[in-house]
Parts: C-alpha cells; sequence; structure tokens
C-alpha cells in the first residue's frame, strides 16, 4: 500500500506544477468543457464551473493531482497525477494519468511534465513500477507514452465503461525503475520481450527465447555476508556462482545466497525480473570478467519477460561494478 501524500511542487523548464486548489475551478473548465480533450480518456465534458470545482475537491485534491501551468503565461493548462494501480495489488505500483488544453497540444509540453512526474514516482515515492492506459484512438497519447520509454504490455478488451455508456478497450503500458535510470544516464538500450507463463523462465531458456547466447545473457543473484551485508553478482546465466570466489571479493568471510523470500524486500524486485539497476539500495556490485569480452550484456529489464541489452561498460559504470572472476570452475 502506497500512502497518500501531499502533492509536491515541480517544476520543468516551461513548466510549474502544483497542486489545485479551489480557485482554480474557472481556468480548470476553461479547458475541460472542450468535447475534445476529457473523451479521449474517458470522462465528459465539463458543464460548468461548479462541476470543475467539485472535481477539484473530490478528485484532484483527495488524490497526487498536479495543475499544470505555462510559466510564460501564467495559467493552468492541463493537469497530470498518479493513481492507485489496481492490476498490481502489493507492489509498489501507481497508474499515470493526464490532459491538456487542446491549444497545446503538439508542442512537447505533456512530455515534460510526464518525465518530470515520472522521475518523482520513482525516485521521491519510491515506485518499482508505473503504468500508463490509453485508448487506442488516441494517437497523441500513444505518442507521448512512447517518448516517455513505457512498455507495451497488452489490451485489455472490453475493460471499462465511459461517461455516456460506451465500452471501452485500453492498451497498457509500463516503465520500470531499470528503464528510468538507463534512460536519465542517456544510455543506449534495447528492450526485448519473451513469455514466461508459469511467472518465471530459467536464464537459459530466456535467452534461448530471444535467440541470444548464453554467455551475452547475465542473470541478478544477490547474497548476504557474515555481516549481514548484501551483494549483487552478476554472471552468464548458463554459469554458477562460486560463492567463495564472490566472498574474497567482497572481503567477507562467507556468503550466502539471499533466501527468495527477501528478495522483494531487499531489492524491490521479484524473482526472475530481478535488475541490477534500480535497486531499492544501491548494494556492491560485481560483473563475472567473462562480460569485458563482450561489447553488449542482456540483463533484465526488472520485470519478468523483459530484458535489457546495453553496453557492458555503460552497465559497469552505472552500476559502480567491478569485473571479477566469479563462477565456478569447470
Amino acid at each position: 500500500m502506497i500512502r497518500k501524500q501531499m502533492v509536491q511542487p515541480l517544476e520543468t523548464e516551461r513548466l510549474q506544477l502544483r497542486g489545485w486548489k479551489r480557485s482554480d475551478a474557472p481556468q480548470l473548465y476553461a479547458y475541460a468543457s472542450n468535447p475534445n480533450v476529457g473523451p479521449k480518456a474517458g470522462w465528459k465534458p465539463h458543464e460548468s464551473i461548479a462541476e470543475s470545482r467539485k472535481i477539484i475537491e473530490t478528485v484532484f485534491r483527495e488524490s497526487r493531482v498536479w495543475a499544470i501551468i505555462e510559466k510564460t503565461g501564467g495559467r493552468i493548462i492541463g493537469s497530470i497525477g498518479l493513481s492507485e494501480d489496481r492490476l498490481r495489488p502489493g507492489v509498489r505500483s501507481l497508474e499515470l494519468g493526464y490532459s491538456l488544453a487542446e491549444e497545446f497540444w503538439g508542442h512537447g509540453l505533456m512530455t515534460e511534465a510526464a518525465k518530470r512526474v515520472i522521475a518523482y514516482g520513482f525516485e521521491y515515492v519510491g515506485l518499482d513500477v508505473m503504468m500508463i492506459r490509453t485508448g487506442e484512438e488516441n494517437i497523441a497519447s500513444q505518442r507521448i507514452i512512447e517518448k516517455c520509454g513505457f512498455q507495451y504490455e497488452g489490451t485489455l478488451r472490453r475493460i471499462y465503461k465511459i461517461y455516456d455508456g460506451t465500452i471501452k478497450k485500453d492498451k497498457h503500458q509500463h516503465k520500470t525503475n531499470a528503464v528510468r535510470i538507463v534512460e536519465a544516464a542517456g544510455i543506449p538500450y534495447e528492450m526485448h520481450e519473451y513469455e514466461a507463463p508459469e511467472g518465471f523462465l530459467d536464464g537459459v531458456s530466456v535467452a534461448k527465447a530471444l535467440g541470444q547466447e548464453p554467455g551475452s545473457v547475465f542473470k541478478t543473484l544477490v547474497t548476504v555476508g557474515q555481516s549481514r551485508e548484501y551483494y549483487v553478482c552478476e554472471i552468464p546465466v548458463d554459469k554458477e556462482l562460486d560463492l567463495k570466489k564472490a566472498a574474497k571479493h567482497f572481503g567477507e568471510k562467507k556468503l550466502e545466497m539471499l533466501p527468495s523470500k527477501l528478495l522483494t524486500a531487499t531489492t524491490g524486485y521479484i524473482k526472475g525480473g530481478c535488475s541490477p539497476v534500480g535497486m531499492k539500495k544501491e548494494f556492491p556490485t560485481a560483473i563475472d570478467a567473462s562480460a569485458e569480452q563482450l561489447e553488449k550484456i542482456a540483463v533484465s529489464g526488472g520485470k519478468v519477460g523483459l530484458q535489457m541489452v546495453l553496453p557492458v561498460k555503460a552497465l559497469q559504470e552505472i552500476t559502480g561494478a567491478c569485473f571479477v572472476d566469479l563462477t565456478v570452475d569447470k
């Protein structure tokens, strides 16, 4: 469960984001009454300033919703917020939603606001995942979603009824903390998806499903030392971790594998979707020395079914890792 908090003021190059006030009702009504705005997101155009004021009081002020203010003109031009992700109970995930006055479409303003709120969600709220939904006919919103780096998950058909009784279908997309951090660092990367029908797929099978050599696909293993400190080891999926070698590198007398039941609480990730990037805390990390022979490396993208391929050197730098011989000799 993610606690509701006061909306923190945010800022971008061209925008200010702040909480809504009752006195903002006329400005909300000015764009929310436009029939080209609300219906794209499934809500009816506002019919009066009084209705806009009620939305501010009962919806916006009860959730994490920001008013988007253009710095140049000082007027409210839209809204953006984070709400409960009902598809992921028990996961630190929120849903992103937004709307923008029609006259400001096509200038990159919503993408600018969305990227700032995404960063806030992962860095301040401590999310592990963020999701967003949009109708298939809302092409402009789909472009914003793509620019923000969300990954397509699927389409839910006949999923909800809108104000006029129409039953809609939604395209669902998500973004993990690992992807956000890599993007923020300006690292070039590729995303690959694979099927995991039972919620987990072993690393060798993942490599096969993606048509990759096992030696270039690495698994993330979390260990714990006698000091109770945690350490992360990246090794090829077809290799076995040598705990003695790892312990020697990290200066521990002995290392043990972290029990699976403690993985999520420790890293924020689940089994089969643990990435070396974007854990809850930064842990000392080592990458098997075999990776030095590779140009690119594939690691988990932070979710079961998602692999991220990026330059080996970039992974080393972003995790602060060392290259070490970590695998059992055969």
